[in-house]
């Protein structure tokens, strides 16, 4: 007895057609079915992708299918030389990511030879913002500035190297499944360039301050270092960590980093196991 399933079409409870002339079993219960939940790349005969966790149908089959149909006017990808659009949201173009994709950042990368800061200056459509914005979550704060932070390969490659190490040796089945995010505030002092950040202007390594009570130069320059046992602190929220920003000498820019980090089920106040394991991506400047 052939199995009988049900339309693939959220919402639709009939049997999925079934050609016994051909044997074939169809995932839509009719054409109308089967037109409505498509991949909207018109070369693709694949039903829309549905998320498991939240019932949300998306309006292509795959993150392939909806990189493919990007709108050239969404503007180019942010590393030069590279000609392919950037990101945007199916579900909302006006949202984009800077890059095509992550592997395109991270190409750029490769290319540093000093850290790369880099503005997030459309608040409202930019979804790295966004994303920072939504994690940092601390009410009674204004953010004043959000920075990509891009390191080169001497800093940046010893943070992938290890997480690529941490997965090979524990069975995951991609470096996504152990990178978690973790918060390091820091402290400020009257820095100059600290202040133009505030202000969201880009501001060059050469004019980072010195002082060794200057947190956030430091960090940017050569990313953060171990304590005395080689592990670093880090705080599940921004609220954990917003009582280590300390201000001195009069000034209210508070610096708190969102990093990306090796590590699972770490506490909410915890150093992740060394300075391999973590690797800032941005700099928020609050008050």
């Amino acid at each position: 007895m052939q199995q009988i399933s049900t339309c693939v079409r959220m919402g639709c409870m009939f049997p999925a057609f079934f050609d016994r002339s051909k044997n074939i079993h169809h995932p839509f219960c009719s054409k109308t079915c089967a037109s409505s939940s498509r991949c909207k790349n018109p070369n693709c005969i694949s039903p829309l992708y549905v998320d498991p966790e939240t019932g949300t149908q998306h309006p292509y089959c795959s993150r392939s299918c909806a990189l493919l149909r990007r709108s050239p006017s969404a503007g180019l990808c942010s590393r030069q030389g590279c000609n392919n659009p950037r990101y945007t949201s199916p579900q909302n173009p006006p949202k984009y990511y800077d890059y095509c994709t992550p592997n395109c950042l991270w190409k750029e990368t490769e290319s540093l030879t000093e850290t790369k800061l880099t503005a997030l200056s459309d608040p409202a459509n930019n979804l790295d913002y966004l994303a920072v914005k939504t994690a940092f979550n601390s009410p009674g704060f204004t953010i004043k500035a959000i920075f990509r932070i891009q390191y080169p390969p001497a800093i940046s490659n010893r943070f992938l190297n290890y997480r690529e190490q941490v997965r090979a040796t524990s069975n995951a089945q991609s470096s996504k499944a152990i990178t978690i995010k973790r918060f390091h505030g820091t402290r400020n002092v009257q820095c100059v360039a600290v202040n133009e950040m505030a202000k969201g202007k880009a501001v060059g390594t050469t004019n980072f301050c010195s002082f060794a009570r200057c947190g956030p130069c430091g960090i940017i320059k050569t990313g953060l270092r171990g304590g005395n046992d080689g592990r670093v602190w880090s705080g599940g929220s921004s609220a954990t960590s917003h009582s280590y920003t300390i201000t001195i000498g009069g000034e209210n820019t508070r610096v708190m980093f969102l990093c990306d980090a090796v590590g699972q089920g770490l506490p909410e106040a915890a150093p992740v196991a060394c300075v391999e394991a973590i690797l800032p991506r941005f700099l928020i400047l609050y008050s």
